[in-house]
């Protein structure tokens, strides 16, 4: 398997290590690929610095390409060729993204569950928005679809959608976006008196009616994570659902798991 814009490995890399022999992560972010291989603990995961799009491995020798929430960074053109050199004839290539879903609900201090409705997706664009993301963020955000239109690849399938249902304390939740790259960038080179976070934190609170005294540590969301996902396969390949599904599957149980 290849996973291309590994990041750090813990999204993509390092959950599918019990369904391949080898796994290789590739990220550009030398930052990143330090960070992956120091939490590397397994022995069939290598990790290493590409800045391109020739990959380090044989002609028609990988199963499975994974781009968790990177394609919409990359030059499809060049990307699809490449993709076809790699690819063994009943390979596959996977990507996908983390869409935010609605919060649902939410428990302060141990209370009983309330629910509410709240378009997380919505509030995370204005952070992008806040942040001065770079623009391919967006795409990710609306599934894909504007990658999706331009793969030339006529083998292209989008999957069912999987959604995966969390319960993660405020802070926990802006945790995970305090790590997002164009976040870390904006707080270093903006002279901004605002957090984008603590605006972040503030239209949660508003939307759920909760009192701005109350620790985020003691406010749990319950949310959904939904995965938009599509594939492709060499092209020509005759039937290439049959290969979806014979190659999707562990992407489908990794995730959920």
């Amino acid at each position: 398997m290849l996973d291309v814009g590994c990041g750090s490995g813990t999204l993509s890399t390092q959950t599918f290590t019990s369904y391949f022999e080898s796994i290789l992560g590739i990220d550009i972010s030398e930052a990143k690929i330090e960070e992956a291989k120091r939490l590397n603990k397994c022995g069939n995961v290598v990790f290493e610095l590409i800045d391109g799009y020739d990959f380090p491995v044989e002609d028609n020798s990988v199963d499975l390409i994974t781009f968790a929430t990177s394609i919409h960074f990359l030059d499809l053109k060049l990307l699809e060729k490449e993709c076809e050199r790699v690819l063994k004839p009943g390979g596959c290539c996977a990507a996908y993204a983390i869409n935010w879903g609605d919060i649902t609900g939410f428990s302060v201090e141990g209370t009983d569950w309330r629910q509410n409705r709240v378009l997380l997706n919505l509030i995370v664009e204005d952070f992008y928005v806040n942040i001065k993301a770079h623009p391919n963020n967006f795409a990710a955000l609306r599934r894909n679809q504007q990658v999706y239109d331009q793969i030339q690849n006529s083998s292209k399938i989008k999957l069912q959608e999987m959604v995966r249902e969390r319960e993660m304390t405020l802070r926990q939740l802006k945790n995970v976006f305090s790590t997002v790259g164009d976040y870390v960038v904006f707080m270093k080179q903006e002279k901004s008196t605002t957090d984008p976070l603590e605006i972040f934190d503030k239209e949660i609170r508003q939307a759920l009616k909760l009192e701005n005294d109350l620790s985020d540590e003691h406010i749990i969301l319950k949310f959904k994570e939904v995965f938009p996902i599509f594939v492709f396969t060499k092209p020509k390949v005759q039937n290439p659902t049959k290969f979806y599904e014979r190659n999707c599957i562990y992407l489908r149980k990794s995730l959920y798991d």
